[in-house]
């Protein structure tokens, strides 16, 4: 199957991933890197010793979406695409969390 994960370069992303790739999937990663770090991409690299095709997009960006779903098929998205600070930025992570369902 061909898997987006949104979020992807995080710490639950990359386990993810992994298992993913393990299991014979096919996976793409976005995340805007704003809980995360390019570095998370070179240790998927590291432990599936293969090439990882990542985004660094907001899936909160039509157009930057777009762009993917024209690029790829997909049978399936992970979204763990969420922000952290919830109690301090409300509207925020609903916009994020909720609104893109």
């Amino acid at each position: 199957m061909n898997i987006l994960v949104n979020g992807g370069a995080e710490y639950i992303g990359l386990h993810t991933y992994v298992a993913l790739i393990e299991a014979g999937d096919i996976v793409i990663v976005a995340d805007n890197l704003c809980n995360s770090k390019v570095e998370t991409i070179d240790k998927i690299k590291y432990i599936t010793n293969k090439e990882v095709t990542f985004y660094k997009i907001d899936v909160t960006d039509e157009k930057a979406l777009d762009s993917i779903f024209s690029n790829h098929t997909f049978d399936g998205v992970i979204h763990f695409a969420g922000l952290k600070a919830s109690v301090e930025k409300p509207l925020e992570c609903y916009y994020n969390e909720y609104l893109l369902l």
